[in-house]
């Protein structure tokens, strides 16, 4: 007699609880409702990139989707990352500095964010919010600075022109230098290299990316396919680690900041590829 609570049917469970059809849930994995229904019904199994994002996408860890445990155990995401107490505090914090660039991008960045989700499924709203947060606890409380983070996807996902922002020129040219376009004529690969090659000229944009790729690195494992990964791990190597290497140049009051990106985003790369390494052997 089959097990009810094996992998397929913890996957069923959890996704009518959280009342998403197996073309959403497909549709958040960049696959088919086919390859949906053959989990639930253990006709085949997850890869491990596909289980660690049904993993993100419900809040559980994978041992309870495995049935290594019996009992739901929420992951620490919702504590760690709560949407409402990080904007409170951000608006208590500009308030009580008086932070104006901070405060009218915090509106803004919410407002302009509303309704879009994360691939892992959290609300988009809370990746800017978290890098902010991440920003003061190091320290950097430049008002430019946390503006430009909380708007550096304004641009580029919310269909939002720079002179449509409500903020100072800096923070504009920040947000500029951050958001990736490709120019008429070039090739994918020459408008990357421009993009970081000018990254450095903003003090907001360079900081701003590092801290992004910073947060990325960690919840890139719950929303990228194997190949995505490794995609996303040689484009940090070869050009966001070199960009943190000339930044540590041009903004040497920021040194001790840049070595702790840094040890952060290394960790988490080196264990990700080892973690394939071993998988794949």
């Amino acid at each position: 007699m089959k097990n009810e609570m094996d992998l397929g049917s913890r996957i069923a469970l959890l996704r009518k609880e959280k009342n998403i059809t197996q073309n959403k849930l497909a549709e958040k994995l960049g696959i088919s409702f086919q390859a949906i229904s053959s989990w639930e019904r253990n006709e085949t199994m997850p890869d491990i990139d596909k289980l660690l994002s049904v993993s993100g996408i419900f809040n559980v860890s994978t041992d309870y989707l495995l049935g290594k445990q019996e009992d739901v155990v929420k992951l620490n995401t919702n504590k760690l990352f709560n949407e409402e107490k990080m904007f409170t505090y951000l608006k208590g914090y500009s308030n009580s500095k008086n932070m104006r660039e901070m405060q009218v991008s915090l509106v803004f960045a919410r407002e302009k964010h509303k309704g879009q989700n994360r691939k892992e499924g959290t609300p988009y709203i809370i990746h800017p919010l978290t890098m902010a947060c991440e920003a003061l606890a190091m320290g950097i409380n430049e008002d430019n600075i946390i503006a430009t983070v909380l708007l550096h996807d304004v641009c580029e996902d919310c269909g939002i022109s720079i002179n449509e922002l409500p903020v100072n020129e800096t923070v504009k040219r920040g947000v500029e230098f951050i958001t990736f376009t490709v120019k008429e004529g070039e090739s994918k690969d020459e408008a990357v290299s421009r993009y970081y090659s000018n990254m450095i000229f903003s003090r907001e944009a360079t900081i701003t990316k590092l801290l992004d790729r910073c947060h990325n690195v960690s919840s890139m494992a719950n929303a990228f396919s194997k190949d995505k990964l490794r995609e996303y791990i040689q484009e940090t190597r070869q050009y966001v680690l070199p960009l943190l290497k000339d930044a540590k140049s041009k903004y040497p009051d920021l040194t001790n900041i840049f070595f702790i990106i840094k040890y952060h985003i290394c960790s988490v790369i080196d264990s990700i590829e080892l973690v394939m390494k071993l998988y794949e052997h």
